[in-house]
């Protein structure tokens, strides 16, 4: 979220402060391209101005660009469930009957 690359210019913050569905960033604390506390700090301080009150920012202090251990290249402790329990509690799912089609299915 934060410049990733000296010759970058981007910066996302006006984007942010104008988000408005459920939000979520995630970073590595041993992250090379983007500083974790500064990319953290800045999205969150964005994001209080939008008009989301469901935003979220974690950084896993063991993890890398990938949120992996840099020397085994797993995913750190913690991270497929925070990213699967943040998205599986805003997602949500009208029961299909069985013999009939969602109006949004093919066919």
């Amino acid at each position: 979220m934060t410049q990733l690359l000296v010759g970058e210019r981007y910066k996302p913050w006006d984007a942010l402060s104008n988000v408005r569905c459920a939000f979520l960033a995630i970073y590595g604390g041993l992250d090379l391209l983007v500083l974790p506390w500064k990319g953290a700090k800045e999205p969150g301080q964005a994001l209080q101005q939008a008009e989301t009150a469901d935003s979220t920012v974690v950084i896993f202090p063991d993890g890398d660009h990938r949120i992996q251990h840099p020397k085994t290249g797993q995913f750190v402790a913690g991270y497929l469930d925070l990213f699967g329990d943040w998205a599986a509690h805003r997602v949500h799912r009208r029961p299909v009957l069985r013999g009939t089609k969602r109006h949004d299915d093919a066919g």
